[in-house]
């Protein structure tokens, strides 16, 4: 290649280079340019709005479960009893166990009885009920199953006199009511509601025969322990200890009979 040639091959080459370099700087220099501490003011700031919608949401929710309480009794304040059986089959259990925890005030001292007497207002009114009692001794009550310290029984799976079973409660409404009323659903609703705190009420968590001949007022508990209570000075019974951090559950039932007894 001659000598001539040669450089006009190199100047074209060094011009396209030029060129380049040209467009691209030009090209940088269309962009905005980055300020110093832009990423790190405007990330904690979205962190922020971010952490603060969350806790809008969590005071949201704990304001519809508050409001979700009613304001019927029993409230907190108010100390009921009412005293309870288990019969399995027709034969009486003996009471649960003395409940130590007592974390909603809806417990019992091994004695037969259901002492009512709520801590917190997400286990008052429409929310005190016999699952509340349940589950604060740590046990199990369901339309089909009921498991406690010494029945661990369901209606798929045990039978009365050889014949299916049905899970039922049984509600007195104050200690005079001849009959009860008859549950066979929501079990675990049924309301701890005797609007006269002097009167008590009765219930009765029986598995019985299904289709069975049953005496459902036969079933009726024992009520001279509880006329104790009723008829006595309750600064002079044993009650329960008070200085323990509750909790509860927010459940409103419905408590609406399906069937009354005959």
């Amino acid at each position: 290649m001659s000598p001539r040639l040669s450089g006009i091959l190199i100047g074209r080459m060094a011009k396209s280079s030029s060129v380049s370099k040209v467009a691209r700087a030009a090209a940088q220099g269309s962009r905005p340019a980055a300020r110093p501490g832009e990423r790190n003011v405007f990330f904690p700031l979205a962190m922020a709005l971010v952490v603060l919608i969350g806790v809008g949401f969590v005071f949201l929710a704990r304001g519809e479960r508050v409001s979700s309480a009613d304001n019927s009794e029993p409230l907190v304040g108010d100390h009921w009893h009412s005293a309870y059986d288990v019969n399995i089959c027709g034969v009486v259990q003996p009471a649960l166990p003395n409940d130590a925890q007592n974390r909603t005030g809806i417990h019992s001292h091994g004695d037969g009885l259901i002492h009512i007497h709520p801590f917190l207002t997400t286990v008052t009114g429409r929310a005190a009920t016999l699952g509340v009692f349940f589950e604060e001794g740590g046990y199990t009550l369901t339309d089909t199953t009921l498991q406690t310290p010494t029945v661990d029984v369901s209606e798929d799976a045990t039978l009365c006199n050889g014949n299916p079973s049905e899970l039922v409660v049984l509600k007195w409404v104050n200690v005079t009511a001849p009959d009860p009323l008859v549950f066979r659903e929501g079990l675990a609703e049924v309301r701890l509601d005797n609007d006269d705190p002097a009167r008590g009420q009765l219930f009765t968590i029986a598995l019985i025969e299904l289709d069975g001949d049953v005496d459902f007022a036969d079933m009726k508990p024992e009520r001279e322990f509880l006329d104790n209570y009723i008829n006595s000075d309750l600064d002079l019974l044993p009650l329960t200890e008070t200085d323990e951090t509750p909790t509860g559950t927010d459940t409103p039932v419905d408590d609406t009979p399906v069937d009354d007894a005959p």
